[in-house]
């Protein structure tokens, strides 16, 4: 963007902030420059109709870069937003890159991100949403070749039914679930594929997806399973310590947990 001369002989580096309102700015002015109302963009680029609006909310949380990168093309910005998130990404990046009201609204990213990974791992409870079922999450997007881990909680542990009372459910059909969940991944281990499955005993707070190198975190609550909480997005950030503590937490888990595949 051509700014033009300022008078000003020393100006303060461009804060995160700062950098991130003018790409909040520039995608509101480029959109309404091509005449597009923020639902039109939306059906453009394939997202739901929120997601605009939330990319062009100064303030804000940064949009996640495949949000960005969709739109930059959708408006033709020839890479000039994409380079703006870059540098706003660059300075005192915010340890939580995005947060999504549930994982239903992260789905599309993380399928996308899964399609060319090479090591997915998963701690869940359960884990029917996320692969024990046809639809589930990454049923259909898990790459064959991809290393997959996953903890889940042990069938047979007083865990059940602490968990199974929390959100009113029977410990017998809570059971049941994870069984089956247990059932539908070893097939896919017996198809050939890198296939590790964990259960744990205890109680678990976490849920974590990590792909490759970027995870995705809810917690289990006294009244919302995992995927109905708040999913924030995580990615390696040498300025914070999170990314590193939840990685550490799923490592953790693994080491203490009983390999039955």
């Amino acid at each position: 963007m051509n700014r033009g001369p300022t008078n000003n002989p020393i100006t303060e580096p461009a804060t995160r902030t700062t950098v991130a309102d003018e790409l909040a700015r520039e995608i509101k002015r480029l959109r309404l420059e091509i005449g597009l109302s923020q639902r039109a963009l939306a059906a453009k680029i394939g997202y739901s109709r929120q997601y605009v609006p939330m990319a062009e909310w100064e303030n804000s949380d940064l949009p996640s870069a495949e949000l960005i990168r969709a739109i930059d093309t959708a408006l033709c910005a020839g890479g000039e937003l994409i380079a703006l998130r870059a540098r706003a990404g660059s300075r005192q990046r915010a340890e939580i890159s995005t947060t999504y009201p549930s994982q239903h609204e992260a789905a599309r990213e993380i399928r996308d991100l899964t399609l060319d990974a090479d090591t997915i791992d998963v701690m869940a409870i359960r884990g029917l949403g996320i692969l024990g079922l046809n639809d589930s999450l990454l049923r259909d997007s898990l790459p064959a070749q991809a290393k997959l881990r996953v903890l889940l909680m042990d069938p047979g542990s007083d865990a059940v039914a602490t968990r199974a009372q929390a959100i009113g459910e029977s410990a017998e059909s809570f059971a049941a679930g994870i069984k089956l969940s247990i059932a539908r991944i070893k097939e896919l281990a017996d198809a050939g594929r890198p296939v590790e499955i964990y259960t744990y005993r205890h109680v678990p707070v976490w849920r974590i997806i990590r792909i490759d190198a970027v995870l995705f975190v809810s917690a289990f609550t006294t009244n919302r399973e995992g995927h109905t909480s708040p999913t924030h997005r995580f990615e390696p950030n040498d300025q914070g310590v999170l990314h590193h503590a939840f990685v550490s937490t799923f490592e953790q888990a693994v080491s203490n947990a009983t390999r039955i595949v």
